[in-house]
């Protein structure tokens, strides 16, 4: 649906989904007492009728055809099924973290749910790569000529790396506070991992620009390689700085995981499809926010009223010092200004 522009059938199942599985769910759970039980029958039997519902509406694609069908399925085979298991690997990134954590020493239990704890505060930064993984592959794949596709992919991994970098900071220097407010005392120590598991989420947005690389080039059957080199990379180095960092050390791994999937995943693409990265404001963005992030943290206080402020600031310099350094056009500063001035003028027509 998302890939036929056909906004409107993907926002009704979409919706439907989630009135399904609040539904289902409150009755499952609160009126026949199934508990977890109920929670997971009310999320997977609403999917499962949803996804009847579109097979049914879509099921002229799935006729077969009288010409070259046995192509035409050999093609879409040959495109689809070498992603399952990279996308197994991906999602084997997810739950061998918590997995090793859990049975690591008598402590293990105790660091699983810290662990979690951080996982789960990290979704501010997820929320933005579900939104991205939705929105990216229908708008990089309805651009047909390869040069303008390169420019496009280059310009919008840019911009994605500034937003969700922002929030990657935020969650860096302002982390602690946020547990405080969301958590309980006994999870504070969640914070070790919390930068870090967000910026892991944040490079699985890079990694979905690359999926969508080889979706471009036709060379998905390059997918596993990459992912399985990031899930072999991933389980070294839980073995290895867990025992020493805690879950500080797996969020840690989890990053170098990802970053060597997009290493190679670049390596193995470039050559099929050259996407022109800017690669002169990516090491801006990574010098400029990483650089005020760690030299916030650790040079900055790290409580009271005094340490939420000045690490505030820093936070909010971070736009303004990428300004100074050259990071915008002039086009696209030009573009902002017009946008701002529509903007204001739409809120003055409004009626008091």
């Amino acid at each position: 649906l998302r890939v036929d522009e056909r906004l409107r059938a993907y926002a009704t199942a979409t919706l439907t989904n989630v009135a399904l599985t609040i539904a289902s769910s409150v009755v499952l759970v609160v009126v026949a007492g199934e508990g977890a039980r109920g929670l997971l029958l009310g999320n997977y039997g609403a999917s499962t009728v949803v996804l009847l519902g579109l097979w049914w509406t879509m099921r002229d694609r799935l006729r077969p055809r009288r010409q070259a069908s046995v192509e035409t399925h050999r093609v879409l085979f040959g495109f689809g099924l070498p992603t399952v298991p990279a996308e197994a690997s991906v999602y084997a990134l997810s739950i061998i973290d918590r997995f090793y954590i859990f049975h690591h020493g008598r402590l293990g239990p105790s660091m699983a749910g810290l662990y979690s704890i951080a996982v789960k505060l990290a979704g501010a930064v997820a929320f933005i790569v579900r939104a991205f993984q939705y929105a990216w592959p229908p708008l990089a794949y309805s651009v047909r000529d390869d040069a303008e596709a390169a420019r496009l992919y280059g310009l919008v991994t840019t911009y994605y790396l500034l937003v969700s970098g922002l929030v990657v900071a935020g969650l860096a220097l302002l982390g602690r506070w946020v547990l405080r407010i969301l958590a309980a005392p006994a999870y504070f120590d969640a914070y070790k991992a919390l930068p870090w598991v967000a910026l892991g989420w944040a490079l699985y947005g890079l990694w979905v620009v690359f999926l969508v690389i080889a979706g471009r080039a036709k060379v998905t059957t390059r997918n596993f390689p990459a992912a399985l080199a990031g899930l072999i990379v991933n389980v070294v180095m839980i073995v290895l700085l867990v025992p020493s960092l805690g879950i500080a050390g797996a969020g840690i791994a989890l990053c170098g995981a990802y970053v060597v999937m997009i290493g190679v995943m670049h390596f193995l693409t470039r050559r099929a499809f050259a996407a022109s990265f800017e690669w002169t404001r990516l090491i801006q963005l990574v010098v400029v926010l990483g650089g005020m992030s760690v030299a916030g943290d650790l040079l900055l206080p790290t409580r009271g009223l005094v340490g939420f402020i000045s690490r505030a600031a820093v936070l909010a310099t971070m736009p303004l010092v990428l300004t100074a350094t050259g990071f915008t056009h002039v086009e696209e500063r030009e573009q902002a200004r017009v946008l701002l001035a529509r903007a204001r003028r739409g809120i003055a027509r409004e009626p008091a």
